[in-house]
């Protein structure tokens, strides 16, 4: 999928708002709140190739914090599905032990 079928694809669901995350083909999930919003320029091309970029913290070794933030890039080749929410309080209320089973 490209970035530019995403996106539209994102816009006919009724938007940034209401996804809820996105699989990958190795089971891996990124889910998406009002806290952690997915947003338009997260999905775009670098090097040729269409990707999902997001930030994450990670913890320091010499802090100990979660300070440090890793960039983690995502071909769109790898993206496998995509769960929508039919609103974004929908989409916030979602009980987090369920979200172990998105493939319902």
């Amino acid at each position: 999928m490209t970035a530019s079928e995403l996106k539209s694809m994102i816009n006919e669901m009724g938007g940034y708002d209401n996804v809820f995350s996105f699989i990958f083909d190795n089971q891996m999930c990124i889910y998406f709140s009002s806290e952690d919003p997915l947003l338009e320029e997260d999905i775009t091309t670098l090097g040729g190739v269409d990707v999902f970029k997001h930030k994450a913290p990670i913890r320091s070794k010499s802090k100990k914090k979660y300070d440090n933030i890793m960039i983690n890039v995502h071909p769109l080749e790898c993206l496998q599905g995509i769960q929508f929410a039919e609103s974004a309080l929908k989409r916030d209320d979602v009980d987090f032990t369920e979200k172990s089973d998105l493939h319902a």
